[in-house]
């Protein structure tokens, strides 16, 4: 309870909460795009076909 009249009182802020909150966020996002792999084009001059392989990515995006 004094935790909570602590808070109440305006003496406790949410950095703590925001920053545990971010943090985690930042880590969810990072896996998330390392799971993105650079797509394979079989013509390196082909912007048709690179095209292509950015599209098919986009679900995984």
């Amino acid at each position: 309870m004094h935790l909570l009249k602590r808070f109440g009182q305006g003496e406790l802020g949410l950095n703590r909460i925001e920053g545990f909150s971010d943090g985690v966020f930042a880590i969810i996002v990072t896996l998330l795009v390392l799971e993105v792999k650079v797509p394979i084009l079989h013509d390196h001059s082909s912007t048709s076909e690179l095209g292509k392989r950015l599209v098919d990515l986009g679900p995984k995006i």
